[in-house]
């Protein structure tokens, strides 16, 4: 809790009692004292109020006073000073009895203090208290203003009367006001005073304008004229700049800005923004004029050219209405002449307000203008906003229109700029936050700073840039503003109020007619470009019906018509000039003095428009020119780089390499020379420029009078390489003499000619930027610079300064117009614009074909692993099965109806052939006979009926179709996605597959091989166009087989499930073979247990030997069982087993013995190759019995028949 005995106190009264307890307090003495004087002086403020203190402590303030002071020290020149006493008795009384009050002694004693660090203290102080009571000042207002509009009705009596208010509360806070320059211009009065009446001032009055001098040094303005009394302290001005000139080194080039505004522009600000000076705030000041000095940086002096900046600064500026202050309509005026015509740059700030305040700001330049003018004191002027409203841009080019008028046929005319602080796109606020005092902590947009940074370049461009219209030294300044000042006070004003406003319209009137002017051309403009865009060199010609024009009559027939247009709408506006000219009374007196002007400046921008047009027009059909040309090329050349490109990838199909880079830039070189070939164009030529510009500068120099030194211009490539000197030759023997004594001439002539050197440097510069073809007119141009500039030369030189400055800067020139003319041509030329296009048209086609081969190879090797082995496995899966059910189901089903079947047909077919070696297969390795053999029956039957081929191709158009639309399926799901190709070829083969028959191999998918991206839609049409090269790769290929033999067996060999294979396995029984003649089993019962063959074979046949010879045994099975004959192998483990008795070691068998039936059938066979079996088992033929050889081929047959049963035919 807070204790109730604690009391507050103010942060003076706590340094007593911070020493008391030990605290250390960074305020020293010199700071304690300066405090203290501040008490003294501003001692009373506030019992007495700001009012009372200043007519008891400031009793020169009142205007009377100060007027009347004026006024005596005017009339003391003239003998009138009784005169005036007689007319001010009560003023005088008081003059006379004037004694220095207490604050303004203190206030001088302090300033007058010997310790410097004292005074800085006593100022910095005072100003703060001084601020303080301001703001205290400015919240009530406020605070009154505030309460008045809240209980303000919306009745228009009530909003006036709330007005009157309001305007009589801030005449209030106007005359309440106290500030720093009060004191000052009391010290000033004081002096005054003085010098009229020395014996009622002390002495000491002498040292204020010292100390006057030390605080403008100190950086507080000094007041350069009284608007309230409309007067100047020329004595005190005087004195001061005569203390300051003491104080600044002799020979200080001058130059002057004067920021020029309305009362609400807030010039203070925008002068703090640049240099950083702290000129009082326009809402507090007194109605004058101030001004401060700058020095120079010396790193900036030589650049700049000067060497002290003097600002001349006011505030209150405003034009009411005539009718209420006919008097300070006056006053106003006369001001702003008097600061326009000191300066050499004018700063003008257009305010913040609505449209009157712009109108009124309009009203007191242009009477500036009107009056200066017949004093050929018009300086340069920038125009500068807070902001990007419509109304300040249109004054502004009102105000640039003004300039031509005005300065049009002045010997040196002044110059304008419209300077918009938005040209750095900033928003609104950024300048206005620091014109209306935000927050200390809120951020400034940095495009604020931007925009005041290229302000500052461009004021002191413009102050280096351009002659000096201000007096070199400080007292000539004083006395050229008194000068003027008594020509402006003396002025009849010819001009008034009427006249003034008239030309304002009329000024306004050109100016939106010119716009007009410009904005109508640039429609034509537009129009003109699209009529030149749909040219081509088959237009027809508007003439005839027929006929084509080119490109040079098509401009030669636009230029016609804009010359026409421009002629058209600029006699409007000559028309309109004269109009007003002739019907406005109040015009009347400047007829004669500016309707010529007006009509000449019209002239001017007929031929800057007419110009422009010309150039944009040529330029626009160029480039129509060009575009046409690159079309055509581009367009041949694509057809040729396409057909190319094919080429090339069809190689690239044979081909598993990849093409070099190498290659395919021959290649393309050739494509590329074939088609610019077929075009026949022709280089641009080149002009000499550095010929051009001699020729011009020998025809200028000979305008002039020169031709005495026209021969160094045969040298002129080797000028200008080097700084430009002025010699002892450019001066005459007379100026030689003269420099014995004085270099003046020498130092000013280097000075100029660097000046002009730098001012062509920089017309070359932006015509550089225009990045057109070279005119005649530019070097015109530069010369028309350097003559201007030798008109105003104040030393004498001889005609060679001319040649060699002349020589020097077109050489220059030259040489930088022959670059921007090379430039040009490389640009315009259509081989060099085509050879540009090269690289780029190389690499384009490089990326497509390696995009293109990559994709197609993507394509190819997805179709050739993938697709391919799908749809030959679609194909022939099924066709195994096909052909096995053809062969049970058509002329082969009794064939392989059975076991029993196959056998008979089978030994029928060898018995009917009659051959060996089939016979000694089909013994040795019956499986392998068997299969052949029927192998061979299927492909009989398919050669002779064609069903494999109509099966393939129903197979063929299915797969083909599937795979067609399952990749045209993922065309119209993912067109135009770039991405991963293996995901897209996985939905290939997901949307094959749902198909539900068809398998692809995706294993190689999961590989490298497809791990990068593409565009999808190009893998596509990759793709299709792959499954079309496989539709007829595959087509070929089947075409080939066709249904001979060679291609049905060529066909069974690429079936997975081999159909000889499957009949072979249906015919084969049960496997079983006699253990001794190895005949198969042919019991047709499938689950038969023992085993029986109708056909058992003699031994022999099986190269068995009989046992007591070497003689092929011809012995049966049946024989064998019916007789005493042993038999060993290993399943008798070597021991002898009758015949009879074998099924004691093969039970499974049942052999019955010969008896139950004669087998004719092998013996036949034994017989008939008897000696061929001995031959090839390397034994002695069997001793066969004489029956056997008498047996027939018919009658094995028939036994054949009998024994499997079938009946005789």
């Amino acid at each position: 809790m807070i204790p109730e005995s604690l009391h507050s106190m103010s942060w003076n009264d706590m340094t007593d009692i911070a020493k008391d307890l030990g605290i250390t307090v960074d305020e020293n003495l010199p700071c304690h004292n300066a405090l203290a004087r501040v008490d003294e002086v501003l001692k009373g403020v506030k019992e007495q109020g700001r009012t009372k203190y200043k007519e008891i402590q400031l009793p020169l303030q009142t205007q009377e006073c100060k007027k009347l002071l004026s006024q005596e020290y005017d009339a003391r020149p003239k003998g009138n000073k009784t005169e005036l006493q007689r007319e001010n008795n009560s003023q005088h009384e008081e003059l006379n009895n004037y004694k220095m009050t207490a604050a303004i002694s203190s206030f001088i004693n302090a300033l007058s203090a010997q310790d410097k660090q004292e005074r800085a203290f006593f100022l910095q102080w005072i100003k703060l208290e001084l601020d303080a009571l301001s703001q205290e000042l400015c919240l009530s207002v406020q605070q009154s203003i505030n309460s008045i509009d809240e209980t303000l009705d919306k009745s228009p009596v009530e909003i006036k009367e709330g007005l009157d208010s309001v305007l009589e509360l801030e005449m209030q806070q106007q005359d309440s006001f106290l500030g720093l320059e009060h004191f000052t211009q009391e010290m000033q009065l004081i002096f005054e005073l003085s010098q009229y009446s020395p014996n009622i001032i002390p002495q000491n009055a002498l040292r204020l304008p010292a100390l006057a001098a030390e605080l403008l040094f100190f950086g507080l303005p000094l007041e350069l004229v009284d608007r309230e009394t409309s007067t100047i302290p020329q004595t005190w001005l005087n004195q001061v700049l005569t203390e300051v000139h003491k104080r600044i080194p002799k020979g200080k080039r001058l130059r002057v800005l004067t920021v020029l505004g309305l009362h609400s522009a807030r010039n203070s600000s925008v002068l703090s923004a640049l240099f950083g000076l702290t000129f009082t705030i326009a809402y507090t000041s007194k109605r004058s004029a101030y001004m401060m000095i700058l020095c120079v940086p010396e790193i900036l002096r030589k650049e700049l050219d000067f060497d002290l900046l003097l600002l001349i600064n006011t505030e209150k500026l405003k034009c009411p209405d005539v009718l209420q202050q006919k008097d300070r309509f006056k006053e106003d005026n006369e001001l702003a002449t008097l600061l326009i015509g000191l300066s050499d740059v004018t700063l003008l700030n257009l305010p913040l307000e609505e449209e009157t305040e712009i109108h009124q700001t309009l009203l007191v330049m242009t009477n500036a203008f009107l009056r200066l003018k017949e004093t050929d004191r018009i300086p340069f002027f920038l125009f500068v906003t807070h902001g990007s409203g419509m109304d300040k841009k249109l004054l502004g080019l009102q105000l640039n229109r003004f300039t031509k008028v005005l300065t049009a046929g002045m010997s040196n005319p002044a110059g304008s700029k419209y300077y918009s602080c938005q040209d750095c796109e900033t928003e609104s606020h950024c300048l206005l936050t620091l014109c209306q005092n935000p927050a200390p902590m809120m951020q400034i947009d940095p495009g604020y700073s931007k925009a005041v940074l290229k302000l500052k370049q461009h004021v002191l461009a413009m102050l280096s840039k351009h002659p000096s219209k201000s007096p070199n030294g400080l007292l000539e300044f004083m006395d050229s503003t008194c000068q003027l000042w008594e020509a402006v006070k003396n002025d009849n004003n010819i001009f008034g109020l009427r006249t003034t406003q008239a030309f304002c319209n009329l000024c306004a009137e050109v100016s939106y007619l010119e716009r007009a002017l410009l904005r109508h051309m640039d429609d034509w403009m537009e129009h003109a470009e699209n009529l030149v865009s749909q040219f081509n060199i088959s237009t027809p010609a508007p003439e005839t019906s027929d006929g084509t024009k080119d490109s040079d009559s098509l401009l030669s027939e636009l230029k016609e018509k804009a010359s026409k247009e421009i002629m058209s709408e600029t006699s409007k506006i000559i028309s309109k000039v004269e109009e007003v000219f002739k019907t406005d009374n109040s015009l009347s007196n400047l007829t004669d003095i500016y309707q010529d002007n007006f009509t000449s400046s019209v002239g001017r921008l007929q031929e800057e428009v007419k110009c422009q047009i010309n150039n944009k027009l040529e330029a626009s059909v160029r480039k129509n020119d060009l575009s046409i040309k690159t079309k055509d090329f581009q367009a041949t050349l694509e057809t040729a780089l396409e057909a190319k490109l094919k080429t090339l990838l069809e190689e690239s199909k044979t081909n598993d390499g990849i093409l070099e880079e190498k290659q395919l830039n021959e290649e393309f070189t050739k494509c590329w020379s074939e088609t610019l070939s077929k075009l026949g164009l022709k280089p641009l030529a080149t002009q000499n420029i550095t010929t051009k510009v001699a020729d011009q500068l020998k025809e200028n120099l000979m305008s002039h009078g020169i031709s005495k030194h026209l021969n160094k211009l045969k040298d002129i490539v080797n000028h200008g390489t080097s700084p430009f000197l002025v010699t002892d030759e450019h001066f005459s023997f007379r100026n030689k003499l003269k420099k014995m004594f004085n270099e003046d001439d020498k130092v000013d002539a280097q000075k100029f000619s660097d000046k002009v050197i730098n001012e062509c440097d920089k017309y070359i510069e932006q015509t550089l930027c225009q990045k057109e073809d070279y005119l005649d007119r530019y070097i015109d141009d530069v010369l028309k610079i350097v003559d201007d500039a030798m008109s105003r030369k104040w030393f004498d030189v001889r005609s060679v300064f001319e040649v060699d400055l002349k020589l020097h800067i077109c050489a220059k020139a030259a040489k930088s117009f022959q670059e921007m003319h090379n430039n040009f041509i490389r640009k315009a030329d259509p081989l060099m614009h085509f050879e540009g296009l090269r690289e780029r048209q190389f690499w384009e086609f490089l990326y497509k074909f390696l995009k293109r081969d990559k994709c197609q190879k993507a394509a190819r090797d997805f179709t050739l692993l993938c697709l391919k082995p799908a749809a030959l496995d679609y194909i022939h899966g099924p066709l195994g099965k096909m052909i096995i059910e053809e062969m049970v189901s058509g002329k082969g089903a009794v064939l392989y109806h059975s076991p029993q079947n196959f056998w008979y047909n089978i030994l029928k077919e060898l018995l009917l052939e009659d051959n060996f070696k089939n016979f000694l297969e089909y013994l040795v390795n019956s499986e392998s006979f068997l299969q052949k053999r029927i192998r061979q029956q299927v492909v009989e039957h398919l050669s002779s009926t064609g069903m494999l081929a109509v099966r393939r191709q129903e197979r063929f158009e299915q797969i083909m179709g599937k795979m067609d639309r399952a990749v045209r399926q993922c065309l119209n799901d993912w067109t135009g996605v770039q991405g991963d190709t293996k995901l897209l070829l996985e939905h290939v083969c997901k949307n094959l597959e749902s198909c539900g028959d068809v398998v692809v191999p995706q294993h190689v998918l999961q590989g490298p091989l497809f791990q990068y991206s593409m565009v999808w839609k190009d893998v596509v049409a990759c793709l299709l166009q792959s499954l079309g090269e496989m539709w007829q790769s595959l087509t070929q290929e089947f075409s080939q087989l066709g249904n001979s033999p060679l291609g049905v067996s060529k066909t069974l060999e690429g079936l997975s499930s081999k159909p000889e294979d499957e009949l072979y396995l249906r015919v084969r029984g049960c496997e079983k073979q006699c253990p001794f003649c190895k005949a198969p089993c042919d019991v047709r019962d499938t689950e038969h247990t023992e085993h029986k063959s109708r056909l058992h074979r003699p031994k022999g046949l099986l190269s068995f030997t009989r046992t007591d010879s070497s003689s092929l045994s011809y012995n049966s099975c049946n024989s064998n069982v019916a007789s005493d004959n042993m038999f060993l192998n290993k399943d008798t483990d070597g021991q002898p087993v009758p015949y009879k008795d074998y099924q004691t070691i093969y039970p499974e068998w049942i052999i019955p013995p010969e008896t139950h039936g004669v087998n004719l059938y092998w013996k036949y066979v034994l017989a008939r190759y008897n000696e061929r079996f001995a031959q090839e088992y390397q034994s002695q033929p069997a001793q066969l019995p004489e029956d056997w050889k008498e047996i027939t081929r018919e009658e094995a047959l028939e036994n054949l028949n009998e024994i499997f049963g079938v009946p005789q035919p």
